[in-house]
């Protein structure tokens, strides 16, 4: 398993996640949820709800046995907080009192946060050497929708743009499956481990980096539009493009 800090063994709810920014490709977000990482597609990480205090812990979970990723987020939609943890489970957490509805169970860590889109919950798991698979779940179940085979360890966050989730691996291939069923439409090959989730532009272009240090952009069909000269530093891991009027 690949080395990563974790966050303090617990999770805390104070209040619901509220805002009112669009998800990817426009689509509106309720104000009671944060379907994937930073939010939105484009990983702003912005809401525009203001909270003011003072506050008061709601409820409290002990993860402490199982451990969470320090790049994790809660992911809230329909009523539920969805956790994954290193120990290969995803949680859904009522928000109201953290008990747990459900748990799914992997054959190895869960690295990062699910994506939820359209009622489906969609996560990557890092099941050994050369063995992963992107999950797909219903959010108010906890069943199997659909599993697929990636043939290595998946390390990142999902994006998914209503048709299609996008994802990359640790063998250096970028993914795109049909969101529907799960099945394998399109590969990119860079060559060296995908660590950073993707982000879609309004447009439905894909951005992701790879540990070459080149960012990449590729649009739905897999095609490459443009990539970056080699930025510097020795690794992009964990950071997501952030797409804000028409840079990344």
């Amino acid at each position: 398993m690949q080395n990563s800090s974790v966050i303090p063994l617990w999770l805390v709810i104070l209040t619901s996640l509220l805002g009112t920014m669009p998800a990817g490709s426009g689509r509106a977000l309720s104000e009671t949820t944060w379907p994937t990482l930073h939010r939105d597609y484009q990983r702003s990480g912005y809401t525009g709800e203001v909270l003011e205090g003072p506050f008061e812990r709601k409820w409290f979970r002990d993860f402490h046995d199982e451990m969470i990723a320090s790049r994790v987020e809660a992911i809230v939609a329909e009523g539920l907080c969805f956790v994954p943890t290193f120990a290969g489970h995803v949680y859904a957490l009522d928000v109201r009192d953290g008990r747990t509805m459900w748990r799914f169970a992997t054959a190895g860590p869960i690295g990062h946060s699910p994506c939820y889109d359209q009622g489906r919950l969609y996560f990557g798991a890092d099941e050994g050497p050369g063995e992963g698979h992107l999950y797909c779940l219903d959010p108010r179940r906890g069943t199997l929708v659909w599993k697929t085979d990636t043939g290595a360890g998946i390390w990142t966050s999902p994006a998914c743009d209503g048709r299609r989730v996008y994802y990359g691996d640790r063998a250096g291939v970028f993914h795109a499956l049909d969101a529907e069923s799960g099945r394998p439409l399109w590969r990119f090959k860079t060559g060296y481990m995908i660590l950073t989730p993707a982000s879609l532009t309004r447009d439905g272009q894909i951005v992701f980096a790879s540990e070459d240090m080149h960012v990449y952009c590729l649009d739905p069909s897999g095609r490459l539009q443009w990539k970056s000269r080699r930025l510097p530093g020795l690794s992009l891991r964990d950071h997501a493009p952030t797409i804000w009027r028409g840079l990344a």
